[in-house]
C-alpha cells in the first residue's frame, strides 16, 4: 500500500518519534499488517493477538511507556473493551483507539477514539497521528 505524497510529508514533519503503540487483534495477519504500517510510519510497533499476552506485553514494556493501545474492542475471554479499561487505568494519559466491525458494538468512553472495521490502512496512519502527534504538540505546549 503506498502513502500519498501530503501524507508522507506530514508524517516527516511531524513531533519526534519514537511512540510506542501496542496492536491488539486476534487476526494475526491484521495485526501484523497494522504493525507494518505503522511501523513504516517510524512508530516503534508491540503486537498481541489475545487479552491475556497483551496485559503481560504491557506489564514488561510497562504501561507509562506505551503512547497508544490500539486493540479490537472485543477479545476472547474478556468483556467488551475490558483491556482498554484496564490499561487507562494503568496509564491514564495514554490514548486508546478501539477497532470493532460494527457500530452497535461501540461504547466509547471518555477521551477513547474508535475505527470501524474493515478500514483503510493510510486512514488508520492519520488517526494515530493526529492521535499522538496532537498530543506531543500539546505537551510541548505548541497546539491552540
Amino acid at each position: 500500500m503506498t502513502m500519498s505524497k501530503s501524507f508522507e510529508t506530514i508524517t516527516e514533519e511531524a513531533a519526534p518519534r519514537p511512540k510506542t503503540i501496542l496492536v491488539v487483534d486476534e487476526n494475526p495477519r491484521l495485526c501484523g499488517l497494522i504493525a507494518c504500517e505503522l511501523g513504516a510510519l517510524g512508530y516503534r510497533v508491540l503486537t498481541a493477538c489475545e487479552g491475556r499476552e497483551a496485559r503481560e506485553v504491557i506489564r514488561e514494556t510497562g504501561a507509562a511507556n506505551i503512547g497508544l493501545l490500539l486493540t479490537e474492542l472485543k477479545l476472547a475471554g474478556m468483556r467488551s473493551g475490558e483491556l482498554a479499561d484496564w490499561f487507562r487505568e494503568e496509564n491514564p494519559s495514554a490514548k486508546v483507539l478501539l477497532m470493532c466491525r460494527q457500530t452497535r458494538e461501540m461504547r466509547i468512553g471518555k477521551d477513547v477514539e474508535s475505527v470501524h472495521k474493515p478500514f483503510d490502512m493510510e486512514d488508520l496512519g492519520e488517526l494515530v497521528l493526529g492521535l499522538l502527534e496532537c498530543e506531543a504538540l500539546a505537551t510541548a505546549g505548541l497546539a491552540g
